[in-house]
């Protein structure tokens, strides 16, 4: 994305739990958005980084796009083939170049659109993965997203991405709509693991400090003609695919990661050394998050229901085993932490 100075908006937001009679309402909110820290980079037409919202519709729209990849195979037309970082490239960039304003802005000019969701994900995943783990989040939005909110083209001085970032992460795009933010959306699909991108893990871990709730959603295209199912495991889950690797921020990587480290790898690292726990608080932190993740699986009726469906199919595990299992390894992962 740009250059940050080592600063870290990592500090918890007051965690004291509210009494009876002081529960959070509207009022809280605009005082919290008053106290809220100043937006430190440059604006896209005098507009700060929570409006440069896209909608969900704006998201699947692109889909259609002519210039985003669509693949036919046995008859079967598999829209949104490009990943992200093909999507930025041939139709962002063009979309908006010489206009000073990123994609989302580019489209709502006229009404812009104020964040609700910031969504933390992998430029190097499918967009059809990404779009349709949006829409299985059955979270209306609007949505800032990276990729469409930045101004991406470089070619105006005066709004380059290292501008638009500013010199202070605390003070950063990122930090500014996560401070405003009713959610973040972990989007984990098959094509890239978002726990091995640095902006990502530190993105959530962020938004875990502030108490912003984290949630992951995933989505997997089926193995065709097995109806999501793999011998009982639920193969369109890539979440818990994910979990039988124990996440490892000190590897993760911003960039290409066959190329040096790029100025945000460098940044984020020198703020993650500068914190209390370091790298191995954000494992602890995001592991947590996942094994919260499991258990809800685990609990959920769905799963239940589908075991109880394949319980008299011969040859066939138990899909509550697969989601057990994971649980077990996290746990086990989690008491290491905690021995440490």
């Amino acid at each position: 994305m740009g250059c940050y100075a080592a600063k870290c908006p990592i500090e918890p937001e007051n965690s004291s739990e509210p009494s009876e009679t002081e529960e959070v309402n509207a009022e809280d909110k605009e005082t919290e958005e008053v106290n809220a820290p100043t937006f430190g980079g440059v604006c896209q037409q005098n507009h700060d980084p929570l409006h440069w919202a896209v909608s969900l519709a704006q998201i699947l729209d692109l889909k259609k796009d002519s210039r985003c990849v669509i693949k036919t195979i046995m008859n079967v037309t598999d829209e949104g083939s490009s990943k992200m970082r093909d999507i930025v490239k041939d139709i962002v960039i063009p979309t908006t170049a010489g206009t000073g304003t990123g994609y989302g802005l580019y489209l709502n000019k006229e009404a812009p659109l104020k964040a609700k969701v910031m969504v933390s994900h992998a430029w190097d995943e499918y967009y059809r993965d990404f779009s349709e783990a949006i829409v299985d989040a059955g979270v209306a939005g609007p949505f800032w997203v990276c990729a469409f909110a930045i101004y991406q083209p470089e070619d105006l001085p005066e709004v380059s991405i290292v501008k638009q970032l500013g010199p202070d992460v605390a003070r950063g795009p990122f930090a500014h709509v996560l401070h405003h933010a009713d959610s973040m959306l972990a989007v984990v699909t098959t094509s890239c693991n978002i726990y091995t991108r640095m902006w990502c893990v530190f993105e959530m871990y962020v938004a875990l400090q502030r108490g912003v709730p984290v949630k992951m959603f995933g989505f997997a295209v089926p193995v065709a003609g097995m109806c999501g199912i793999r011998s009982g495991e639920l193969i369109n889950d890539p979440i818990r695919d994910a979990t039988c690797e124990a996440v490892d921020t000190k590897s993760a990587r911003c960039g290409a990661p066959n190329l040096p480290q790029n100025d945000d790898e460098k940044a984020i690292r020198q703020c993650i050394e500068l914190m209390p726990g370091g790298y191995v608080a954000i494992d602890e932190a995001i592991e947590k998050e996942r094994l919260r993740y499991l258990q809800g699986v685990l609990d959920s009726d769905e799963l239940q229901e589908r075991a109880k469906n394949l319980s008299m199919r011969p040859f066939t595990e138990d899909p509550r085993d697969v989601y057990r299992n994971a649980i077990k390894n996290v746990q086990e992962r989690l008491v290491l932490f905690a021995q440490h």
